[in-house]
């Protein structure tokens, strides 16, 4: 007996979860491209700033100085960015509770004791084969989910997990 796929509506959300993430991601990288151009600006200033006379030090001095402004906005655009990747955790793990509970229901359709009463023998193959499966598909689910759940924040917000 092949068991169908339990856990399609996990899968969508698990995709769009992903698809948030992704964009967070991609923010992130971005910013920390940003960050590193910057740290080499502010290296090529400092070595600079040893050989040069007094007017270009005053002039290099200013450029760190607007640097380091835009390090501080840089960071700080980087911590609300992890702020934005925990509520969007926390947001989600009620949302995973829900269809997980929803998809596992769906395993209910397969009549199990009918399939005992008619193949006994077949039935311990049968049932540990569904279980395999049913088991396969949720670990191809779990490590997202469970990415989530894991999360410190989250487990303080939902220590029941």
């Amino acid at each position: 007996m092949e068991v169908k796929d339990l856990f399609v509506e996990t899968k969508q959300v698990i995709a769009e979860y992903k698809a948030k993430a992704e964009n967070l991601d991609q923010e992130e990288q971005e910013l920390q491209a940003e960050l590193v151009a910057m740290q080499e600006e502010m290296t090529a200033i400092l070595l600079d700033q040893e050989n040069a006379n007094l007017s270009e030090r005053i002039y290099l001095k200013a450029q760190a100085k607007g640097i380091n402004s835009k390090l501080e906005i840089v960071n700080s655009m980087l911590e609300e960015l992890n702020e934005k990747r925990l509520t969007l955790k926390l947001a989600y793990v009620p949302v995973f509770q829900e269809v997980l509970r929803k998809d596992r229901s769906s395993a209910n359709e397969y009549d199990v004791t009918e399939l005992a009463i008619r193949h006994r023998y077949e039935l311990l193959t049968e049932v540990a084969d569904m279980g395999k499966q049913f088991q396969k598909q949720y670990h191809a689910v779990a490590p997202e989910i469970y990415e989530v759940f894991e999360d410190a924040k989250v487990k303080e917000e939902y220590p029941r997990l």
